[in-house]
């Protein structure tokens, strides 16, 4: 007897689709996919599976969040009986390709003239000024009220991802400093030949010379000595 004579007569995409709850054209084409791969005997019995599998407690999804729809059971059923990743492919398409990852795009980062070109006229917000410079002057000028010296950056051996690349040469910054500051810094630099100057100040500029007005003069070994804890006498 051949197998379809079992197969009821009215059995068809409409009657599977209408059974299992599914109106959609997607599911529906499937469903008729699935007719040209199995056979009607062969989607007959895939039928009846889902049919008991929902009849004991149906399947869940792949994360364990929900029972699945009986439709969705039929399709799950249906890419388990496909014998061939051909079969797979004539009823649930081919599988996509996978696409391959975008390169990193590197971009250049462009030299500081490059990155203000056009920001210069950018409107200023106000901001308290402060700039520290740290190291020993060697020639010093007195004045009657402040002392001068010379003092030159060196360029970092690195900065943060992204930034511009420093120019050189460094900047040299002429430092005031007024006399009752300097007078103990200066002590302690000559006390301690591996002490360095800690200036705080105001920047500004005089033409092209750059100027720092000190505020605030210490130097390192002093910074040391007023962190230790003092000894207490008993």
């Amino acid at each position: 007897m051949p197998h379809d004579v079992l197969v009821p007569a009215a059995f068809d995409v409409a009657t599977v689709a209408a059974a299992l709850g599914e109106q959609e054209a997607g599911p529906r084409g499937l469903i008729a996919n699935i007719f040209y791969v199995f056979g009607r005997f062969g989607t007959w019995r895939l039928f009846e599976k889902t049919l008991h599998v929902e009849a004991h407690g149906g399947l869940m999804v792949r994360n364990g969040s929900r029972r699945r729809t009986p439709g969705g059971t039929f399709l799950h059923l249906a890419s388990l009986w496909c014998q061939t990743p051909q079969e797979r492919a004539r009823i649930f398409g081919p599988a996509p390709t996978p696409t391959p990852p975008r390169p990193a795009v590197v971009r250049p980062v462009p030299s500081l003239d490059e990155a203000l070109r056009g920001l210069l006229q950018l409107r200023a917000g106000e901001c308290r000024m402060k700039l520290t410079l740290i190291g020993r002057p060697q020639q010093v000028v007195e004045r009657d009220t402040y002392v001068v010296f010379k003092m030159t950056g060196t360029l970092p051996p690195s900065l943060p991802k992204g930034l511009p690349k420093a120019p050189p040469p460094p900047l040299s910054w002429v430092v005031m400093v007024n006399n009752k500051q300097w007078a103990k810094a200066s002590a302690s630099l000559d006390s301690d030949p591996t002490a360095k100057a800690v200036i705080e100040g105001y920047p500004a500029m005089q033409g092209t010379a750059h100027v720092l007005l000190a505020t605030m003069c210490t130097t390192t070994a002093l910074q040391r000595a007023k962190a230790e804890p003092q000894e207490v006498s008993v």
